[in-house]
């Protein structure tokens, strides 16, 4: 899938705040708990929450978990529910 560059910069902000990486070191295909160092379950709230913020969408925290993986996992996420609205 094609990586939307806004959309991913976006997305990479969010996580570079919430885990103290730098936004540099955040690529797509980066795992979120091996190479960013979150903890899924005190985490992945707190990026949903300003994931569903930032681009006015609203995603499951309980469904998310159990899916993503990476970076792009989260991204695809949330370009299918932006474009599906």
């Amino acid at each position: 899938m094609p990586v939307d560059i806004t959309r991913f910069e976006k997305l990479r902000d969010i996580l570079a705040e919430t885990t103290g990486n730098e936004a540099g070191d955040i690529y797509p295909e980066s795992d979120l708990e091996e190479d960013l160092g979150m903890i899924i379950e005190a985490d992945l709230p707190r990026v949903i929450k300003k994931i569903n913020h930032e681009f006015d969408i609203r995603l499951d925290v309980p469904i998310i978990a159990d899916q993503v993986e990476t970076v792009e996992d989260l991204l695809t996420f949330i370009n299918d529910e932006t474009e599906l609205g």
